[in-house]
């Protein structure tokens, strides 16, 4: 980050709630190649955040997408995590603002540090469908061992190392604490994820 954009009040300076939101929101955008001839892929990531502030990304993608072979060949690739956003309406303030928009986002780039094998790749999958699916989901994938080996095979297992990564909060920090909890209210009854609790944590942080 410069010293001019985000402004202050928007970054988000905690490795605990990037994480969380990256958790929270995990359906990332990941993008290698160049402006212009550049491959983005929309892919769930699981995330670990190591006692060293360390943060690897883990996923998966079908071999016949023309992206898994920039990955494997271990290119350099940015990503973008992407909470709840909305449209900000003068109107839910109570003195006069100018439009707005409210949302959340993590970005960075890595790198692919290291290609999963298929014993990696078998438990990826099943660490995935726990970690993405509800607490009262039903589904267990081991129940359908027989039916996930064959298709190993055409799906490349990835983890990406993080090499820089920034957050950004737009809730309205830069109009002050009433509005920024009014914002913050407003953008979590837009979102289905219960993160209103999230949202009261980038808000109390101190830079």
């Amino acid at each position: 980050m410069n010293d001019a954009y985000p402004l202050k009040p928007f970054r988000i300076h905690d490795d605990d709630t990037l994480c969380s939101i990256m958790r929270m929101y995990p359906l990332a955008t990941v993008i290698s190649g160049q402006a212009g001839a550049a491959f983005i892929t929309l892919l769930p990531l699981l995330v670990e955040q190591r006692t060293d502030g360390q943060f690897l990304l883990s996923g998966h993608l079908d071999c016949n997408n023309e992206h898994a072979a920039r990955l494997v060949a271990g290119a350099p690739v940015s990503f973008q995590f992407v909470g709840p956003d909305s449209y900000a309406s003068p109107d839910l303030y109570p003195e006069s603002h100018l439009p707005g928009w409210l949302y959340l986002s993590v970005s960075g780039d890595g790198e692919v540090s290291r290609l999963l094998d298929e014993r990696e790749l078998r438990n990826l999958l099943l660490d995935s469908t726990e970690v993405f699916g509800s607490s009262d989901q039903k589904f267990s994938l081991q129940e359908h061992e027989a039916r996930v080996g064959p298709l190993l095979s055409f799906i490349s297992g990835f983890e990406i190392r993080v090499k820089r990564v920034r957050g950004i909060a737009k809730l309205a920090q830069d109009k002050g604490p009433l509005h920024a909890g009014i914002a913050a209210h407003y953008l979590a009854s837009q979102d289905n994820s219960g993160s209103l609790e999230l949202f009261r944590r980038i808000l109390n942080e101190v830079p």
